[in-house]
């Protein structure tokens, strides 16, 4: 190899020393890149995974929130639950308030509404595909609109008994009962419409109630009953129209904010301040007779009791002699002799 060989495959060794420096370097500004935006990327999900979790908690709170006050929904709605016996006072108070103004559309409206959307954690009837589902022991039961209010047309004499939705009746038995007992239930306005669709809307047990039974034409209502709405007109529009303002309140609820609504439920803190106090006098006085309590205020207790102000305490079992524990355990140890030697 002569000097220009030597010289040119030099020069080519430089050239490739300093390409090798430049890839290396460009090599290491690609990785410091890499890191920064491995770096970003990753603070980047930080926050996004902290922004996720702020909105969690904050569902979770709305959540809370939201249930807060409704009970588990029970295995048969229909049946009257002792749980809500506040609810029922409240519903009587905000009926007083739309019985004076004679809107008792509105109050069956918000009564349904109020059951259905504020009461449970679930809806004991959801509307689902325009259908509506109604909850029973656990299970979601399929209907038809026409099936659990009747048709939007007119009341169908032969079809009228089979109307799913007079079993709320028993809930507005209680409602109805608690109004009767307000003090302004006499200021009511169009008190016989009222009452008649209040009585029409508790269905066959509307009889119990202090009006006693809807009788029209000498004939008496009965929900169950075919022939009294081919007898009678007025039967037929009551329900109708009763039926008709249930499905517009289990569809769409009234509005809380409706003064009457307010107002009914100012009177209802307004009564139950009272009825507490009616209630601690009532545990005092039984504590204080020891249980022997007179007939007028034992009377007075079961309307506490009812109206879910008062519980009687239970009796505690009476503790067992000496005796009685040796006899118990020889008895118990005599039955397992027994079934040994068999």
């Amino acid at each position: 190899m002569d000097a220009r060989d030597a010289d040119l495959l030099q020069q080519l060794n430089d050239k490739f020393t300093l390409f090798t420096q430049q890839v290396l370097q460009k090599l290491d500004s690609i990785l410091e890149l890499k890191e920064v935006v491995s770096k970003l990327t990753e603070s980047k999900q930080l926050k996004r995974g902290a922004e996720a979790g702020r909105k969690r908690a904050q569902r979770a709170r709305d959540r809370a929130l939201k249930e807060k006050g409704l009970l588990p929904i029970p295995r048969n709605i229909w049946k009257r639950d002792p749980r809500i016996k506040l609810k029922y006072l409240q519903w009587a108070h905000v009926g007083i308030q739309f019985g004076m103004t004679g809107e008792w559309r509105l109050f069956l409206q918000y009564v349904a509404g109020n059951w259905n959307s504020g009461t449970y954690l679930k809806k004991p009837i959801a509307k689902c595909s325009n259908y509506p589902f109604w909850y029973d022991k656990g299970i979601r039961h399929e209907n038809t609109w026409c099936d659990m209010f009747g048709s939007e047309r007119g009341i169908v004499p032969k079809t009228a008994p089979e109307i799913k939705f007079w079993d709320f009746g028993y809930h507005m038995l209680a409602i109805f009962q608690r109004m009767e007992a307000l003090p302004d239930w006499p200021n009511v306005q169009k008190k016989k419409e009222f009452v008649q669709a209040l009585q029409v809307a508790a269905g066959e047990v509307g009889a119990c109630s202090d009006a006693g039974e809807l009788v029209v034409a000498n004939v008496e209502f009965n929900c169950r009953d075919p022939a009294c709405f081919e007898k009678v007109p007025r039967f037929r529009y009551l329900a109708l129209h009763v039926m008709q303002a249930f499905k517009r309140g289990i569809c769409k609820p009234l509005d809380d904010d409706l003064e009457l609504i307010r107002l009914g439920k100012v009177r209802f803190l307004e009564h139950c301040a009272e009825l507490e106090k009616a209630g601690a006098n009532m545990r005092f006085m039984h504590n204080l007779r020891k249980g022997n309590l007179t007939e007028a205020q034992r009377d007075q207790a079961s309307e506490l009791h009812d109206l879910g102000f008062f519980e009687f305490p239970k009796k505690e079992p009476k503790p067992k002699s000496q005796d009685e524990e040796k006899t118990g355990v020889f008895n118990a140890s005599a039955e397992a002799l027994d079934v040994k030697l068999v």
